[in-house]
């Protein structure tokens, strides 16, 4: 949290980067199927205390929901019914989270 002002060099687009925030930022290295839901206090936003402690987020959540990768593909060709059913699992977890 706080002020921060970054040159460098974008690699995964291979171009220069100027980055210039003034606020809250985090870092995550997260995978297909997931995310970050931040409730932050709408009236004093983001603040910080004098001994360095955050105030003003409200709730943090983060999901990781199910991936679709090579090993659904052996288990196609192994197991065809339940390669099936494993598809019709990751349908009803997606549509339960957005039916929430």
């Amino acid at each position: 949290m706080g002020t921060e002002a970054k040159l460098g060099f974008d690699t995964q687009n291979a171009i220069p980067s100027i980055v210039y925030i003034d606020g809250f930022t985090a870092t995550d290295v997260s995978r297909e199927n997931s995310g970050w839901e931040v409730e932050i206090d709408s009236v004093s936003g983001i603040t910080r205390e004098k001994d360095g402690s955050v105030k003003g987020i409200k709730r943090i959540k983060r999901y990781v929901g199910p991936q679709c990768n090579g090993y659904l593909m052996d288990l196609a060709k192994d197991n065809p019914q339940l390669a099936e059913q494993y598809l019709k699992a990751v349908e009803a977890f997606w549509n339960n989270k957005e039916s929430k």
